[in-house]
């Protein structure tokens, strides 16, 4: 339950910090449109572009000019937005598997055993307990139970064993 709260906080600081780089470039492009216009007087040039060329309907053009580039900003925002959220996910994806990966340990190569016994020989030569050994050289740990087939062979005669199997309904 924390991870889900964890993550979904995570994802309300990335969309309030999305919301304040959209205000902050909204905000700017309006300043550069203000700045240009007031100093190269654009609107009345285009006014008077348009006087000039009414035949042609050129306001209709460069109000759907206008349009279409409004239009496009809008998707390259989007795209962007998108893509700088794929790329936090990436990155957070790769540090999980990062610390994963540093976690695992193996075993590699061959490695000795005793065929009756079982017990393994380490570098130095000595004799370990395999559960010994693989925790040792590995983030591995053991519990212990007995298969079927050594617990017959380790209390099969004796009554009690007899009468729990019986009661279970293992033969």
């Amino acid at each position: 339950m924390t991870q889900i709260k964890h993550q979904e906080t995570d994802k309300t600081v990335v969309w309030r910090s999305d919301i304040i780089r959209e205000i902050v470039i909204v905000a700017a492009a309006t300043g550069v449109s203000f700045f240009v216009s007031a100093r190269y007087d654009l609107l009345e040039k285009i006014v008077n572009f348009s006087n000039r060329y009414e035949a042609y309907e050129i306001d209709e053009w460069i109000s759907v000019a206008i349009t279409l580039v409004f239009v496009f900003l809008g998707i390259l925002i989007n795209r962007v937005r998108k893509h700088t959220c794929l790329i936090s996910t990436l990155k957070k994806s790769n540090q999980d598997l990062e610390s994963a990966l540093n976690e695992v340990k193996t075993l590699q190569g061959l490695i000795p055993i005793c065929s009756k016994c079982k017990k393994i020989r380490d570098d130095k030569g000595y004799w370990n307990d395999l559960e010994s050994y693989l925790e040792k050289n590995s983030d591995a740990s053991f519990s212990h139970s007995l298969c079927k087939e050594c617990s017959d062979e380790l209390y099969g005669n004796q009554n009690w064993y007899i009468k729990m199997k019986k009661k279970k309904g293992i033969d």
